[in-house]
């Protein structure tokens, strides 16, 4: 028997949330209509998410974690037009849902006894997807830093920060050519490189409160080579919303459909809080590709 509702943990996240609890509340709303399977797990994950496309039903996917698993379910429904995609937040950050108004019933199953859908935008970097924030430079090699810290359990939310404070001591300038779609080139040093479909990221960054995941458009933040003093004299700036306020000699923004980076050299890219390498990155956004459910309860923020 198909199940229309998949439930997909992520067991690092599972550790700190009440999973008996959860099937409880899952039985009370669905029935028996749901699966629990885990990212890890005996039974491969993605093979039950190819099942449902595959059935042609309409299929409600569960990614039950934080951001990192939210991006790694997301790979494998978008593209079924038969499947739609939400977040039980259980991970430390769940900055996606910080575009809605309210993020208290994305913790609680209950909640989804009624819900509504979006079609939303998506970033493809080269073969892969992002529905957040996919980064360039410092803020790739923060998440390799927080990656390598989040097992210290008293770490959480505060890993990022501590990523951020690690890779500025360790240099904050990488070689790279970035080429927009509206005609901007820059060829040289970069701090980092930010392309954002949703504008929060790292558990408390809001460098683009004007991102929209359903303008069709991606929000480029380009910050150029700079010394580990002026970066942490502006970060406040940019964590906070306020990249206006710092000059465009430094930092400069832009919305486009498309761009490249290509380093000198194999980089890390981080995607939604995810550590991939490559040679090059062509990215672009994908306007309406992800259909997203939320419960009825709450509301999108338009910025």
């Amino acid at each position: 028997m198909l199940e229309h509702n998949l439930f997909v943990l992520n067991e690092y996240s599972s550790r700190r949330i009440d999973v008996d609890g959860m099937r409880r509340k899952a039985e009370t709303v669905f029935g028996d209509d749901f699966r629990f399977i885990y990212i890890g797990g005996v039974h491969d994950y993605k093979d039950a998410i190819r099942e449902a496309a595959e059935s042609g039903e309409d299929v409600r996917i569960y990614a039950c974690g934080g951001d990192g698993t939210l991006n790694s379910v997301a790979q494998e429904v978008i593209g079924h037009d038969n499947l739609s995609l939400t977040n039980i937040a259980c991970g430390t950050g769940n900055d996606y849902l910080k575009r809605f108004d309210d993020i208290a019933p994305f913790y609680d199953i209950l909640s989804f006894a009624e819900v509504r859908e979006s079609k939303v935008d998506v970033i493809r970097l080269n073969d892969l997807y992002s529905v957040n924030v996919a980064c360039f430079g410092l803020d790739a090699n923060v998440c390799d830093v927080y990656e390598k810290l989040r097992p210290i359990r008293f770490i959480g939310k505060f890993g990022y920060q501590l990523g951020c404070v690690v890779s500025i001591l360790k240099g904050v300038s990488q070689r790279c050519k970035v080429e927009l779609d509206d005609g901007f080139v820059y060829d040289g040093y970069v701090a980092l490189v930010c392309i954002c479909n949703n504008g929060w990221y790292g558990g408390s960054y809001n460098p683009a409160p004007e991102a929209n995941v359903k303008d069709g458009l991606l929000d480029v933040i380009v910050c150029k080579k700079i010394s580990r003093f002026t970066m942490v004299r502006i970060i406040g700036k940019y964590k906070k919303g306020r990249r206006n306020e710092i000059p465009t000699k430094y930092l400069e923004h832009h919305r486009v459909r498309s761009l490249r980076i290509n380093p000198y050299g194999r980089a890390p890219f981080n995607i939604d809080g995810e550590l991939i390498s490559e040679d090059h990155a062509d990215i672009e956004v994908l306007p309406g590709k992800l259909r997203f459910f939320y419960p009825a309860s709450v509301n999108e923020i338009d910025p």
